[in-house]
């Protein structure tokens, strides 16, 4: 065994072990911010620039369109030139409030993704969870004997996961853990675990509704509810935590393994078989 060998051998078996991606998702939320304050900085230079070249864009536009402006006095054509202009510096200065409230959403989908990859990895780990769901009570005898029961199952746990995916509102999703996998919500909200938690007590279950109905508005309504990098770092910090505190749970509840240590179990898994191939090529 050489030692690419090795490591593809570490890593199938790595690989086959279900694992909670926590790490991952975490580093999705630290993207979203750091993305966030680069645009934001970005603007806060550009700004004038940007202003600039929208408004020789649209004068260049109507120059080479006079028939659109029926003006001919300098009185006029500066009328209008600063009118596209003041137009235009209210457009540009909007981007912050666009960017930070597009971050918003990102936070909001990575969360949920979380969420729902924690219900499948959970389901996969405690398959009597699904006794009672109701695509358990659709399949049917034919199903199991013509697709064996392990397709069977992961149908089963799809379509339950799609469940989950599509309940209405944060809360119900977030309640459907305490309900239907155990895991409180309580603990889910738990800031106890953190050095600043004090700084969050008042994220609770509604909380978290509340900011999610801010999502809501700025997909739906076009409207900009975060106004400030604060806002944004705090629901940023906040998630991240919720992340912490489940991954907590399902890992000490059901045992479930983690992204991060499965990277761990990488490195060892390597150093064994990489010991291995040494072994084999001195005997």
């Amino acid at each position: 065994m050489n030692v690419n060998s090795a490591w593809q051998r570490a890593q199938e078996e790595a690989n086959a072990i279900p694992a909670l991606r926590m790490q991952f998702f975490l580093s999705r939320i630290n993207y979203v911010m750091i993305m966030a304050n680069d645009l934001l900085d970005l603007h806060a230079h550009t700004k004038d620039q940007l202003i600039s070249k929208y408004t020789s864009s649209m004068l260049t536009l109507l120059g080479e369109n006079p028939q659109l402006l029926n003006i001919t006095s300098p009185t006029d054509i500066d009328i209008v030139n600063r009118t596209i202009k003041e137009g235009n510096m209210a457009h540009v200065s909007g981007y912050r409030e666009w960017i930070l409230n597009q971050a918003l959403v990102s936070l909001c989908t990575f969360l949920d993704a979380f969420l729902e990859e924690t219900v499948d990895i959970v389901l996969r780990q405690r398959v009597d969870f699904l006794y009672d769901t109701k695509a358990s009570k659709e399949a049917t005898f034919q199903e199991i004997v013509e697709n064996g029961l392990s397709k069977v199952i992961d149908e089963v746990r799809r379509k339950e996961v799609g469940h989950f995916a599509h309940l209405t509102g944060i809360k119900s999703r977030v309640k459907y853990f305490e309900s239907k996998l155990d895991i409180l919500t309580n603990a889910i909200f738990d800031w106890s675990h953190f050095n600043d938690g004090h700084l969050f007590s008042h994220w609770t279950l509604d909380y978290l509704s509340d900011t999610y109905d801010k999502r809501h508005d700025v997909v739906h309504h076009d409207t900009y509810p975060i106004k400030t990098l604060k806002e944004l770092k705090e629901i940023s910090d906040a998630f991240s935590k919720i992340i912490l505190n489940l991954s907590r749970e399902v890992r000490q509840k059901y045992s479930i393994m983690l992204d991060i240590n499965r990277t761990i179990l990488l490195s060892e898994l390597y150093q064994r078989y990489q010991k291995e191939t040494r072994n084999s090529k001195n005997e």
